[in-house]
Order: C-alpha cells, then structure tokens, then sequence
C-alpha cells in the first residue's frame, strides 16, 4: 500500500475586469475560463484562464498543486483547483473555482483510493468485491497531499475486509475519518431463496391419484348431494 506525490504544475492566469453575462459569454467564445481566486493570504479576485492549459491540469488527477503566474495580485502564490463548472451537454468548461493556500500551513483535502489486483476470493470462490469507500479525507501540506492512495486487494477473500487502520498512511499525512471506516471487502455471493410449491389439499391430491391410475375419482361431498333425486 502506497502513495505518489502531488504534481505541481505552473498556470498562467490574469486579472478579469469585465463582468455580466455578455463579458463571459465573449470570454467563453475565445476558449477562455472564467475563474474566481479566494483562500488563504489573498482577497477574492476574478480571473481568466486558459482553457486549453485548464484542460491539461485536469488531465493531471486530482489536487494537483499550481503555481501560478500573472500580475502581481497572483504573481508566486500557490493553489488548488476546487470546483470546476462544466457544460451539461457539451462539457465545455464554464467556471472554476482556484483556492490559495500556504505552503507552511496543514488543509484538508479528498484524496482518492487506487485498489490494485484482483481479489482471489472473486476470482477463485466466486465472490464478490465491493469498495464502501472510495476516497478519504486527509490533513496534511499543500507539499504532502498524496494524488492517490494505493491499495492491494489481491490477497483478500471471502469474508475478508480492508479497514482505513489497516492502510499505512506516510507520516505526515493524518486521516480525518475513523479507522473502522470499510475500505474494501469481499463478500459471499448472494443465493435467492426459491418457494416451494404450496402442498394440494386432502381431496384434490385423491383425485390426482386416482386419475393417474385411470379411476375415476370418488364425487365429492357436494356433488354426491346433487347427484340424490328429489323426493
């Protein structure tokens, strides 16, 4: 179980001064992004960003750290991407929302987990994998934030299960959930229980009886009655 460092990467942005509807729809028109910078250490302030370079940070995973390059408002301040706004339809970028942070001061972010192999107990006794969890929140600097949280699940089986105390994290990072959170486990596949048929009542299962062997079954109590002639 394992973890790689977050990548960092340079990102140019500049200072927006127009606003309204009309700026950003030009804005958007001219493959720009237009963003917002709000964090530690600065005051909110409206920028533009590259779409194409945007795009090539994504790329990267998540919590890439950014170093970023500009006026002197942004000029060597260093940051997240927290929230990035897409079309529906077409999945253009319409909106990001970029975090300042210190590099000298822990943060809270979600990183996700990788879970390598494949279970023997699915492969070999037909269960079945399932991964409660799939990312964590974590404390930790902006230079230790791992980008994911590798796990090997190709030793569990049934019954089998991979709790958060179980996944040795580095030293500088903390987890901030409880380490009886589920992680991953396999379980023993699922059997639907099938009805049985209900058993036929005294008088019919006589008759069926009697008709596989060619008798005619006895008359039934209703039907002997209405067999008597009236008096």
């Amino acid at each position: 179980m394992g973890r790689r460092s977050v990548q960092r990467l340079k990102l140019e942005v500049s200072v927006r001064e127009a606003a309204g509807r009309s700026a950003l729809r030009k804005l958007r028109a001219q493959g720009a992004v237009p963003a917002v910078l709000y964090g530690t250490g600065v005051e909110a302030l409206s920028l533009v960003i590259d779409g194409r370079s945007l795009e090539r940070v994504l790329r990267t995973g998540a919590n890439t750290l950014l170093d970023l390059r500009g006026p002197k408002e942004v000029k060597g301040k260093l940051a997240l991407l927290k929230e990035v706004q897409r079309d529906p339809v077409s999945q253009r970028l319409l909106h990001c929302d970029v975090y300042a942070v210190d590099a000298k001061k822990k943060l809270h972010v979600s990183v996700p987990f990788h879970f390598e192999g494949r279970p023997r107990g699915v492969e070999q006794q037909g269960g079945i994998f399932e991964t409660p969890a799939m990312e964590i929140d974590v404390s930790c600097l902006p230079f230790s934030i791992p980008d994911k949280i590798s796990i090997d699940v190709s030793n569990l089986e049934i019954g089998d299960t991979i709790h958060l105390r179980d996944i040795e994290l580095p030293k500088d990072v903390e987890a901030l959930a409880d380490g009886s959170l589920t992680v991953a486990q396999v379980s023993a596949p699922r059997v639907e229980a099938v009805a049985e048929p209900e058993a036929p009542a005294e008088g019919e299962e006589a008759a069926a009886a009697a008709t596989e062997e060619g008798a005619t079954p006895a008359p039934t109590e209703e039907e002997a009655g209405a067999a008597k002639p009236a008096k």
